[in-house]
């Protein structure tokens, strides 16, 4: 069964969405999205909670009335943190946001990369069918040839040799259109 007729815009298009070193560049540009993400927190602020407790047990008290059974303490404290300059995390940031650019601009080459190898691809089967097409029309028409000259020869109007020139061309017609047949396959 054919498919649908396929463009040169569809297949520079459909070499863009399914080349895998395109798919494989998409997810480096997630990553270093990513990356910037994780290097921008550091510098937002961070909260700490703190909790320490600690508790004794007296197992035999002697005086119930001052003595209680068990003695228990506790620590708890909140602390927020946020750092207002820090060359290193201002480096890292900078750093990831340039990556994030890069994997952009690599991802795009990638796609043209695919979509000009698909284009050359599709104007070299383009070409091929083309070169086919003209041979086997040079083809029919030496074919037609060669039956004149049978046709002449028989009725004496020239020498046999007519025919095995015409005979010679045929041949030699039928090689290139095979030739330009597997170009075009």
């Amino acid at each position: 069964d054919r498919g649908e007729r396929l463009t040169l815009e569809k297949a520079m298009g459909l070499a863009r969405e399914v080349n895998i070193d395109v798919k494989i560049q998409q997810a480096q540009e997630v990553i270093a999205e990513e990356n910037f993400s994780q290097a921008k927190s550091l510098q937002r602020p961070r909260i700490d909670i703190n909790v320490q407790q600690s508790g004794t047990d007296f197992g035999d008290p002697i005086n119930s009335l001052t003595t209680p059974d068990r003695l228990a303490a506790g620590k708890y404290g909140v602390q927020l943190r946020q750092s207002l300059f820090n060359d290193t995390i201002r480096s890292n940031i900078g750093t990831a946001y340039e990556q994030i650019t890069v994997e952009k601009l690599t991802s795009r080459s990638q796609q043209l990369d695919a979509m000009e190898a698909a284009g050359v691809a599709f104007l070299n089967y383009l070409a091929a069918k083309a070169q086919w097409d003209i041979q086997r029309e040079n083809l029919r028409l030496t074919e037609n040839n060669l039956q004149l000259a049978k046709l002449r020869v028989e009725i004496g109007a020239v020498e046999p040799s007519e025919t095995y020139r015409w005979e010679q061309d045929a041949a030699a017609s039928r090689a290139t259109v095979i030739q330009f047949e597997a170009d075009r396959d």
